[in-house]
Order: C-alpha cells, then structure tokens, then sequence
C-alpha cells in the first residue's frame, strides 16, 4: 500500500514531467503569450462561442485572463451578452476557456468588492 508521502511524490514528478513536456512543445510565440493577461472585455468577439473562444487563443496563446468589476459589467450589457448574467454563465464560460487554451489559463478578478462586484447574484461587500 502506498503511503501519502509516497502519493504526493507521484504527483509531483507527474506534474514536473507534463510541465517539461508542456514546454517543450510550446513555439517561442506560445511561451511569450504565457506571460500575457488580457482583459475580458478587450477580446474581440461578440458572444463567447467555443469556435470563437478557439480560434482567438490560436491566434494569440494567452497566458491569463482578468475580470474586473466595471469590465464585468460592461462586457455584461454591452458587448458580450450573456457571458456573466449569472455565476453559472461565468463558470460555464470560464470552463470554455480552460478547455480551448492549450495550457491551463490564470483567472483573476478584481475582488476586493467581492465576488458579488463582478458576478450577479454573488456576496457583494459594502463599498468605502
């Protein structure tokens, strides 16, 4: 039977050779966008649609994504319908995201309102 300390190194040089292997078959161009965060609202299509969500990380292989509060709820009324009208659209999308990036992609949000600041129907704290 294997022990936990045993489990946890598995998993470690399991990660270390995906990670290896990962860059290695990265273009320099994949690995220069690795250090790339871009914004949700600056990407250039009109409904988060998995071809469309595919072919933009082809053309540029993004390292991060960042919500932002007032991004949020512009992208919500104005360009990209439905991508956050609930927490599950926002996951659903998010999810999309993740499944059409070749590398795992960083999600951060600009949270300090909570996470009701950017996503509806979430906990929102109260302002200064």
């Amino acid at each position: 039977m294997q022990t936990t300390e045993q489990a946890n190194e598995v998993k470690q040089e399991t990660a270390k050779v995906w990670v290896e292997r990962t860059l290695a078959g990265m273009t320099l161009r994949e690995k220069i966008g690795q250090t790339v965060q871009e914004t949700i609202l600056r990407l250039p299509v009109e409904r988060f649609t998995p071809d469309q969500i595919a072919a933009y990380l082809e053309a540029y292989p993004i390292g991060s994504l960042f919500i932002r509060a007032s991004i949020a709820k512009s992208a919500r009324n104005v360009v990209f319908k439905g991508f956050g009208d609930t927490p599950g659209d926002y996951c659903v999308n998010l999810q999309t995201f993740q499944a059409a990036s070749k590398v795992p992609l960083l999600v951060s949000g600009d949270l300090e309102a909570g996470a009701g600041g950017v996503v509806p129907g979430l906990t929102q704290f109260p302002g200064n």
